[in-house]
C-alpha cells in the first residue's frame, strides 16, 4: 500500500502520509486496559519518525588536502546522494562524471581512492583527462580501490569518468531508477605537484 516513492528524497512524504494513517488508528482503537499493548504497537513508528528530521546526506565525494586550490563539480549520470551505516554514497546508471577544475598557478598531484560496488558483477573503469588511472571488477560485495595519481595542470579542467561494462538494471520493487554501481565515500586528495610531476605536466 505504500510504494517505495513515499520513502525516496528528503524530507520524504513518508511523513505526511503515514499521520492521517496515525491518527485514524489512535482515534478507532478501543480505549480499555486490554487494548493498551496494541495502542502502543501502533505508536512505535513515532520512534523511528525522528530520523526524518536529521539532516539530508551531504555531498558523496569530497575533496581534501588543497581544497582551495580546486572546484569539485559533479556532471551527468550520478543519483541523489545517500546515506547509510557511516558511508555516504551515489548510485549511477553506468556512467558517472566529475569535473575538476584547477584554481592554481602551478600543476597540482590529484589521487583518487573509495569503496565501490556494483548490482551485477562486472568490470569497471575510472579515466582521468581520458587516461585511465583504475581499473577492476566490482560486484554487490563493496571493495575499496585506490587510483593511479594524475596531475592537474595549472588552470586547466580535467573530466573524471566511471564507466561500467555491465549495463544499469531496473528493479522491479517499485524503484524506476537504472542502477550500475556505486560510489562510496570518494576521497579526492589534491596536493602540489613535486618537481617530476611538473616536468611531466609541461
Amino acid at each position: 500500500f505504500v510504494a517505495r516513492p513515499v520513502w525516496e528524497g528528503y524530507p520524504g512524504a513518508a511523513t505526511r502520509v503515514l499521520l492521517p494513517m496515525t491518527l485514524a488508528f489512535n482515534l478507532l482503537v478501543p480505549r480499555s486496559r486490554r487494548w493498551l499493548p496494541i495502542l502502543v504497537l501502533g505508536n512505535l513508528s513515532a520512534i523511528v519518525g525522528v530520523s526524518e528530521l536529521t539532516a539530508p546526506p551531504h555531498e558523496s565525494f569530497r575533496v581534501t588536502g588543497e581544497t582551495a586550490l580546486v572546484r569539485l563539480e559533479r556532471g551527468e549520470g550520478w543519483d541523489q546522494a545517500e546515506a547509510g551505516g557511516g558511508r555516504q554514497w551515489r548510485w549511477s546508471s553506468g556512467t558517472g562524471r566529475l569535473r575538476l577544475r584547477s584554481l592554481a598557478a602551478e600543476p597540482l598531484e590529484v589521487r583518487m581512492g573509495g569503496v565501490i560496488g556494483a548490482v551485477k558483477p562486472g568490470g569497471i573503469t575510472i579515466r582521468a583527462g581520458g587516461a585511465v588511472v583504475w581499473s577492476g571488477e566490482a560486484e554487490a560485495r563493496r571493495r575499496a580501490f585506490g587510483a593511479a595519481a594524475f596531475v592537474l595542470p595549472a588552470g586547466g579542467v580535467c573530466e573524471i569518468e566511471f564507466v561500467s561494462k555491465e549495463a544499469g538494471v531496473r528493479f522491479a520493487d517499485g524503484d524506476s531508477r537504472v542502477l550500475a554501481f556505486a560510489v562510496y565515500d570518494l576521497d579526492i586528495a589534491v596536493a602540489r605537484a613535486g618537481p617530476a610531476a611538473k616536468r611531466g605536466a609541461r
